[in-house]
C-alpha cells in the first residue's frame, strides 16, 4: 500500500491538475498492459480470492481499493464534483477493474487502448460539465492543492505513515 500511496501523492506533490492525476491513474492501465493482460488486476484477484475464502486478510486487500477511493474522490472534489465524487471514484475503480478483468480474459492490446482512451474521453466530459456549471475545473484543483493537499501529501510521505483507511469511512465525504 506504501509504493502506491507514494505514487498517488507524488502526482498531488508536483502540482498536476485534480484531472491529469485522474488520468494518470487511469493510464496506469497502459503502464502495466502487458502484466494485466497476462494476469488480471493483482489488487482485484487477490482481493477476489480472499474474499471467497473468508479470509482475515480480505480486510488488508480491501485497504489499496480504500486508498485508491478515498484518493480519486478528493481529486473529484478537487474538480467541483462534490457530493458526486464518491460516486465517480467508485465508477472510475469499478471500470478500470472491469478493463482488467476483460484485458486478462481477452489479451488484445486494441481493447485496453480503446478502454482507456473511452475512459479519458468520459474524465474531460466530466471535467467539462464542472466548467459548464462555473466550477473551473483546473482552478478549483490549483487552489485547494496550493491550500494544502499537497502539502499533506509530503508530511504524510515525511513521516512514512500510510493513511489507514477503514471501509466505513471511506465512502464519507
Amino acid at each position: 500500500i506504501r509504493d502506491r500511496h507514494e505514487m498517488l501523492c507524488g502526482w498531488v506533490d508536483d502540482g498536476q491538475p485534480p484531472r491529469d492525476c485522474i488520468a494518470n491513474f487511469i493510464g496506469i492501465l497502459l503502464k502495466n498492459n502487458r502484466k494485466i493482460r497476462s494476469f488480471g488486476c493483482p489488487v482485484g484477484t487477490l482481493f477476489s480470492e480472499l474474499a471467497k475464502l473468508d479470509h482475515p486478510g480480505e480486510t488488508g486487500a480491501r485497504g489499496l481499493f480504500d486508498l485508491f477511493r478515498v484518493w480519486l474522490r478528493h481529486r473529484f472534489q478537487d474538480m467541483g464534483c462534490g457530493k458526486e465524487a464518491d460516486a465517480l471514484a467508485l465508477h472510475i475503480l469499478a471500470r478500470s477493474q472491469g478493463v482488467a478483468t476483460l484485458a486478462n480474459a481477452y489479451p488484445d492490446e486494441d481493447f485496453l487502448e480503446r478502454e482507456v482512451a473511452q475512459m479519458l474521453a468520459w474524465l474531460d466530459a466530466v471535467a467539462d460539465q464542472r466548467l459548464e456549471a462555473g466550477m473551473p475545473a483546473g482552478v478549483a484543483g490549483t487552489l485547494i492543492i496550493t491550500l494544502g493537499l499537497a502539502s499533506a501529501c509530503q508530511s504524510r510521505r515525511a513521516s512514512a505513515q500510510v493513511p489507514s483507511v477503514s471501509w466505513a469511512s471511506a465512502g464519507e465525504t
